[in-house]
């Protein structure tokens, strides 16, 4: 298994289809790191759907509290399957469901077209919802992503020690 962690604050653009909807702009001009090879290599694998693999990011909207686990899975039924699990930085071992994803392969390939893997190196991610591929993929994730919307309340208690 390939683990490859990530520091960066960039993240929101493996998630900015799923959390925008069909709507709005998303633009992050000034970006604090780009992904780098560990990126540029879970691209490689996401295009190919190798199993095994995963990146751990920093979540979007939630730096230094929440961390993002996303493993590819294998391919089931014709499908690319990935998971997403969140887990509290101080608390890497326990990790919660956010998303249960089963990718066609076009999806995969506006996953890991020549856009994504500029933005993985440059870390300059945007959202578009007037732009079709970004308005296709943000459609994909709806449609091929099984959101878990009660994950947050399983750190309820951990959150509420917490100083934040």
């Amino acid at each position: 298994m390939v683990i490859m962690t990530l520091r960066v604050q960039p993240a929101i653009a493996l998630f900015s289809p799923l959390l925008l909807g069909a709507v709005g702009v998303l633009s992050l001009p000034q970006p604090a790191h780009a992904f780098g090879e560990d990126g540029v290599r879970y691209l490689d694998q996401l295009a190919d759907c190798t199993g095994g693999t995963s990146l751990v990011l920093p979540m979007p909207f939630f730096e230094g509290l929440f961390m993002i686990e996303s493993s590819i899975q294998d391919w089931q039924q014709g499908r690319c399957r990935v998971e997403h699990h969140v887990f509290l930085i101080h608390q890497p071992e326990r990790k919660v469901p956010m998303m249960f994803c089963h990718h066609r392969p076009e999806t995969l390939a506006i996953m890991t077209d020549e856009i994504a893997y500029e933005q993985t190196r440059s870390g300059r991610f945007s959202f578009d919802s007037r732009n079709d591929r970004d308005r296709r993929l943000s459609n994909a994730m709806t449609d091929e992503c099984d959101f878990q919307p009660d994950w947050m309340k399983e750190f309820e208690e951990d959150l509420e020690h917490l100083e934040l």
